[in-house]
């Protein structure tokens, strides 16, 4: 996947969700790319307001069927992890 999408190689780092417990997040840019990562590396469900906007964005990977998103509030389950891509 980085030979086909150039941010996940060369896109800047931000990180998202520095003070909650459970959840790992980030954010990469790149050019007219930008790329969502979103972890939640416990056992048990956790809730995650990013306070993003996601339209434009799409799934790339996901080890969970669907996403459970609104209004920027991620409900993760056990070990989720979602990408998400947009190229604007």
């Amino acid at each position: 996947m980085r030979k086909e999408y150039d941010v996940i190689a060369c896109g800047s780092f931000e990180p998202l969700a520095e003070r909650h417990p459970q959840v790992f997040a980030y954010r990469r840019r790149y050019g007219e790319e930008e790329l969502l990562l979103v972890s939640n590396f416990y056992i048990r469900k956790t809730r995650w307001e990013s306070g993003l906007s996601l339209d434009g964005f799409e799934k790339l990977l996901g080890n969970y069927d669907g996403m459970q998103e609104e209004n920027g509030t991620f409900s993760l389950r056990p070990y989720e992890t979602i990408v998400l891509y947009r190229k604007q």
